[in-house]
């Protein structure tokens, strides 16, 4: 719990630190949220060995468009172990998106009265973002548990489906992390994740 907790008001700081930049948004449709679910496999090296593999992860995010074809972003990630209960893997952090042969968003036009709306039906993007993370490296008891903070950097390619408003997105991305806590271990996290963009 004191690791969601520590990690949930390290992201509230991440979102408080880019609201003024989300309030440049001329059009809410300039705003877009999403939430995946997937696979996260990481693995540790330094004062501690170690990997986990969770099928129970979250994200979810929001992502500002500035432009036609790239956007900022800011997500927070969360992987479980369903079978304890536990957080493996906590993330909040921001990046930045291009879109890739053609629009990221959809875009519209008043003539004369009549609006035209153009609705791109695929989107592809890559990306790059940077944050904090918390690793549970290894658990002493049932109740006690050792923790590394690090500083998580990557990037990732992603594919949206376009349904009107909806969107079905895939994802697969790799992070690199560094410790900056006193249980000093480096991370690679690799994630492939599903869900919707509205």
């Amino acid at each position: 719990m004191k690791l969601f907790r520590s990690m949930l008001l390290r992201f509230l700081f991440t979102l408080i630190g880019l609201a003024p930049l989300f309030s440049q948004a001329e059009t809410s449709s300039d705003i877009e949220y999403f939430a995946l679910m997937g696979f996260v496999s990481g693995s540790f090296t330094g004062a501690e060995d170690g990997s986990f593999t969770s099928f129970a992860s979250f994200e979810g995010g929001g992502e500002l468009h500035k432009g036609s074809d790239r956007s900022v972003f800011v997500r927070a990630s969360i992987s479980m172990d369903p079978t304890e209960g536990k957080v493996k893997y906590f993330y909040g952090g921001f990046g930045q998106k291009f879109y890739l042969w053609g629009p990221g968003l959809k875009s519209s036009d008043v003539t004369e009265g009549d609006v035209i709306s153009v609705i791109p039906q695929s989107r592809y993007f890559v990306n790059w973002d940077l944050g904090m993370a918390e690793v549970r490296v290894r658990d002493v008891t049932s109740s006690l548990s050792v923790q590394s903070t690090i500083i998580d950097f990557g990037g990732g390619f992603g594919y949206i489906k376009q349904q009107g408003d909806l969107g079905i997105q895939a994802y697969i991305g790799m992070t690199k992390g560094i410790s900056i806590s006193s249980v000093a271990v480096d991370s690679t996290i690799l994630r492939l994740m599903f869900g919707v963009t509205y």
